[in-house]
This record gives structure tokens, C-alpha cells and sequence, in this order.
């Protein structure tokens, strides 16, 4: 399950606010995105835009902590859903090692965060398709 989640508090108080998060000392910087829920999270990674990794409000050095710290969410919290907030200059490569990093320590329910936008008002109507 993959979820966009806007305006979810974070661990350690940080919070994704429109313009980013901010944890621990380093800002995350959000996409955005028209469709996403509010959630709220027991296991949250942030993503800078350097690569760096904090779970939870707490910096690890790599994947394998990530994995470490999942398994014992999960353990805790049987049911527990995961978010990642990624800068959104991180690479794709990076945001899906640690989501597979989070699926290895036993957490199917994750959510990425996204800053949300005001919808577009449609301007036309749109043609259906074959006329």
C-alpha cells in the first residue's frame, strides 16, 4: 500500500508544514501533490537532500538501521504504517532503497509525504476521447 500524506505530524516534533519539514537540524524539502490524506505515523524516515537518514527524529548512519528500527516497530505495533519524508531532490534510486529497507523489517503499509497544493480550477470542459 502507497499513500500520499500531507500536514502529518513527524517524530521527535518536526513538522511537515507547505513550505517542508524540519528534523533534526536539517530541512526537508516536500513535492507536492494534489491528492494525499492526513496520517499520522508511528515510523517515520526522513530523507535530506544530501542522502542522510534520521528514523523517527534520530539520525542513522545507513539501511541496515532503518531495517533494525522497522523490525522493532513492528514488533511494537503490530499494525504499524511507515512514512518517508524525501526532499524532493533526492534521488528515486534513494527513496526506494529505503522503502525496500522498511519493507524488509516487516512494514507493508507505507506512505511518502508531500506538501499539498491548491487544486487547479478546470478552465474548459474537457473533449471526450473520439470526437
Amino acid at each position: 500500500m502507497i499513500l500520499l500524506a500531507a500536514g502529518c505530524k513527524l517524530a521527535a516534533g518536526a513538522h511537515a508544514t507547505d513550505a517542508g519539514a524540519t528534523a533534526l537540524g536539517f530541512t526537508v524539502d516536500l513535492p507536492k501533490a494534489a491528492n494525499s490524506e492526513q496520517v499520522s505515523t508511528y515510523f517515520n524516515v526522513a530523507i535530506a537532500a544530501d542522502g542522510s537518514l534520521a528514523v523517527n527524529g534520530v539520525p542513522v548512519k545507513d539501511t541496515s538501521e532503518v531495517i533494525t528500527r522497522a523490525q522493532a516497530a513492528k514488533e511494537a505495533v503490530p499494525d504499524v504504517s511507515a512514512y518517508i519524508d524525501a526532499d524532493k531532490s533526492v534521488l528515486y534510486a534513494r527513496v526506494i532503497e529505503v522503502m525496500d529497507a522498511i519493507r524488509a523489517g516487516g512494514i507493508t503499509k507505507v506512505a511518502f509525504g508531500v506538501a499539498p497544493i491548491a487544486p487547479v480550477p478546470a478552465t474548459r470542459t474537457p473533449t471526450p476521447l473520439g470526437r
